[in-house]
């Protein structure tokens, strides 16, 4: 029996490594392989831009462009592994009220197949399945998830079905590229 620091005794444990410093140097690697996984430089992820849209730069790159019938569109769009991420902002600049149906926003790669979305788009009002009326000047953010197969989506179609001005649907469709 030893003595621990308070004098009272103890059974004596037998100090045997776990591992051996070729097993220990392994398993640091393998640490530091999983904890970085998700961050080397050559993991697939990127943005995209929208040719024809004026870039501005607010909370990351986003471009700007003239909407149909006095509206103004703010568009941003990133992908990373398989995840297509679609920020669609419309800004109503006439008297005449729009409706923004946040759940009509949906998005296609080059071939024209539909992306997968990951949930309700996060909108800006709490319930994406409302619509949303915007008066003169009013705004509305929609940003939405989507899952996809392929890893590089170098052209991805945004598609939004659900704007509407005195019941006139106002179809707006861009394309962005990858940058």
């Amino acid at each position: 029996m030893a003595l621990n620091p308070t004098g009272a005794s103890r059974p004596r444990v037998n100090a045997t490594p776990l591992a051996g410093p070729t097993k220990m140097r392994s398993l640091q690697a393998a640490i530091l392989v999983l904890a970085l996984g998700g961050c080397v430089p050559g993991d697939p992820g990127g943005h995209y831009e929208l040719r024809g849209g004026q870039p501005v730069r607010d909370d990351g790159l986003r471009y700007v462009v003239a909407g149909p019938e006095s509206t103004s569109l703010r568009l941003y769009g990133s992908w990373f592994t398989n995840s297509l991420t679609i920020e669609f902002e419309l800004t109503n600049l006439s008297a005449e009220p729009v409706t923004v149906r946040a759940a009509m926003l949906r998005a296609f790669d080059r071939d024209g197949t539909e992306f997968e979305r990951q949930g309700p788009p996060w909108t800006c009002r709490s319930r994406a399945d409302a619509d949303v009326v915007l008066q003169r000047q009013d705004t509305c953010r929609i940003r939405a998830r989507y899952q996809s197969r392929i890893k590089k989506m170098e052209r991805v179609t945004v598609l939004h079905d659900g704007i509407l001005r005195e019941g006139r649907v106002l179809p707006i469709k861009l394309t962005l590229d990858e940058s």
